[in-house]
């Protein structure tokens, strides 16, 4: 039987080929940087930025892998496992760290797109003004996918409220 720290441990190392696999994609952006700075197409600041979105979730990808026992221990302190029995919470369990999982996807979604923003803000137009227009919509997108990760992390007690209400007792679900 597996125990909750399997599990989490099993997840990190999930989350750190994907951390992987994001920094992978992101190596044509700060190519291309590099050769329009050397052009002088780009603002340098715009440059590190796409260097960044490459070696951050790169740095975390190796963390991820490396420390994936670790950071299971800190997460779960007492591990147990998860026993799959009729009046056991083993749905609510599973489903829980289910979306921590995906909570933890979704702030690799969400933390490079808040780099590129930052990075979008700070460079700017000919005339000398900010690039406020199109940043603004992508800002709020950038948010509300750190905050939903950070939630999710959390396990989503409203979620899994919602989720799970139907199929378990109420005492269950607390």
């Amino acid at each position: 039987m597996a125990g909750k720290r399997d599990l989490v441990e099993v997840a990190c190392k999930v989350m750190g080929v994907l951390c992987a696999l994001r920094s992978a994609l992101m190596i044509p952006w700060a190519v291309g940087g590099l050769r329009s700075l050397g052009k002088g197409g780009l603002d340098v600041t715009m440059v590190i930025c796409n260097i960044a979105m490459v070696v951050l979730p790169l740095l975390a990808a190796v963390l991820l892998l490396k420390c994936s026992q670790r950071i299971a221990a800190h997460l779960i302190p007492v591990d147990s496992s998860l026993s799959i029995s009729s009046g056991s919470n083993w749905q609510r369990d599973l489903y829980s760290m289910c979306l921590r999982v995906v909570g933890a996807v979704v702030l690799v979604k969400g933390i490079p797109e808040l780099i590129r923003l930052v990075s979008a803000t700070i460079s700017r137009k000919p005339d000398g003004a900010l690039l406020y227009a199109p940043v603004s919509g992508s800002l709020l997108a950038a948010i509300v996918h750190l905050a939903l990760g950070v939630y999710l992390i959390g396990g989503g007690p409203l979620i899994v409220k919602l989720a799970l209400k139907g199929s378990m007792k109420e005492s269950d679900i607390s």
